[in-house]
């Protein structure tokens, strides 16, 4: 007699097979040790001292200064994941020491700074009750596209504190006396960040990097391999920890593997081998692994989470189609047109090279007359080495 096909979660897999770069994934495996440093260092801003005298222990908020934390990476590295769970992680924590996590982007920073005051300071002000609700009415994206109901659910004035352009403007009117809770800032897409260590922005920057608004605030920037540099255009040098998002390991990525069916209400018990033979390509890298989730994904809808169903080898060639397309994204008219040099270049490419050896290994290989048909972004010889470098890392061919 046949059995009843299993009860699966078509919705949740449609919806997944359509998810776009840089939202959380259904599941997420690997980066705890990251993560953790990342929230301890945003706790850290909150201190409790148990005062002679008094029963009630003082909590205490304060900036700390020098904590800056980048997380980096190549494209498809998983950076924007590694946010939104750090975020996640916070919210699920439910306790008084975790801090709250506010997700910004580098065009929000530039663009949109008094709007992005408003964010931390509704974020780190609030009561742990209205916390609650907010996140029960906004869900756990607190971005500045929702500030309307932020400010309807904390009782603001919508045009209250415009005038607010700076962090020490806002610990005038909301001291770290008055917060409930350390914030944790994470910035996705810093490497976007354009501009010089005057404007306002990097004032910014500049201000949560040294604490100087007392403020308990700590920077986490998300970005490419070359944001640390970004960051010293604006006199961010010191003080600064990198954090490097390479490959999942074989554990984290089976473990991916598995997690995954479980997730969608499918048994993958005794099906590990061909789980595991499907991750194996990927090399561990994370956007790699979830276009082979994606082609199991659209298989499992079309067997209906009957696993001995599975055509594996037909999963594992629509994966292998969507790597080699995305490569192909990923490589720029500008490489393309340069293909001798950069070949030459990655020829020599060195483990632990860093960004002047690679910027030296160009000027090497660098003729003049390369630069016929570029855009005028790489007409200047000069320059052109640098800007090359920061090209392959934006591509993804340097991490």
């Amino acid at each position: 007699m046949r059995r009843n096909p299993p009860i699966i979660d078509r919705a949740g897999l449609t919806a997944f097979c359509h998810q776009s770069e840089g939202e959380l994934p259904p599941v997420f495996k690997g980066r705890g040790a990251i993560l953790t440093t990342l929230r301890k260092r945003g706790a850290a801003t909150r201190t409790v001292q148990q005062q002679p005298g008094h029963t009630q222990p003082h909590v205490r908020f304060r900036g700390i200064p020098k904590t800056t934390q980048i997380v980096q990476g190549a494209p498809g590295a998983g950076k924007s994941s590694v946010l939104a769970k750090l975020q996640e992680e916070c919210i699920m924590l439910d306790n008084e020491s975790a801090p709250r996590v506010v997700i910004t982007s580098s065009q929000d920073i530039m663009e949109n700074l008094p709007q992005v005051l408003k964010l931390i300071r509704a974020t780190g002000e609030c009561s742990p009750s209205i916390w609650t609700t907010l996140l029960s009415r906004v869900g756990v994206n607190l971005t500045t596209n929702a500030l309307g109901e932020i400010s309807a659910t904390i009782g603001w004035v919508p045009s209250a504190f415009d005038h607010v352009q700076t962090l020490g403007q806002l610990a005038e009117i909301a001291p770290s006396q008055n917060w409930t809770a350390p914030v944790i800032i994470a910035v996705d897409e810093a490497q976007r960040i354009s501009g010089n260590d005057t404007t306002p922005h990097a004032r910014f920057l500049q201000s949560l990097h040294d604490a100087s608004s007392g403020l308990p605030l700590t920077l986490v920037l998300g970005g490419l391999s070359d944001t640390k540099e970004r960051m010293q255009d604006f006199g961010i040098t010191r003080g600064v920890t990198t954090h490097n998002l390479g490959c999942l390991n074989a554990t984290d990525r089976n473990e991916l593997m598995g997690a995954f069916c479980e997730k969608f209400g499918i048994n993958g018990i005794n099906f590990e081998p061909e789980l595991q033979a499907l991750a194996e390509p990927t090399e561990g890298w994370p956007r790699h692994l979830h276009f082979t989730l994606q082609a199991l994904a659209q298989e499992f809808l079309r067997v209906n989470g009957v696993m001995a169903e599975v055509q594996w080898q037909q999963v594992a060639e629509v994966a292998a189609s969507s790597r080699v397309a995305y490569y192909h994204h990923q490589q720029s008219a500008v490489l393309r047109r340069l293909k001798p040099l950069v070949g030459a270049v990655m020829e020599d490419l060195r483990k632990g090279d860093d960004f002047d050896t690679i910027t030296s290994r160009i000027r090497q290989y660098f003729r003049p007359d390369m630069l016929n048909n570029l855009s005028d972004k790489f007409m200047n010889p000069s320059r052109f080495p640098r800007d090359l470098v920061h090209e392959l890392i934006h591509q993804g061919a340097l991490q």
